[in-house]
């Protein structure tokens, strides 16, 4: 990685899936494989109830 100045940071925009899947980057997160994600809270529904009622922010 290049040096940057301290008040800098660097982010990687990486394609759909190109880490782990879709569905599984709130776990990815956990385990400090990813350190975060852009992505439609619907996908977790299943996962975590509170996120049902919010459903689509990205769409909204």
């Amino acid at each position: 990685m290049s040096e940057m100045p301290e008040d800098r940071i660097a982010v990687a925009m990486l394609p759909n899936e190109a880490i782990v899947a879709h569905n599984e980057t709130q776990d990815a997160i956990t385990a400090s494989i990813l350190d975060g994600h852009i992505t439609d809270s619907s996908y977790f529904s299943g996962k975590d109830p509170a996120r049902g009622p919010i459903a689509n922010p990205v769409g909204a």
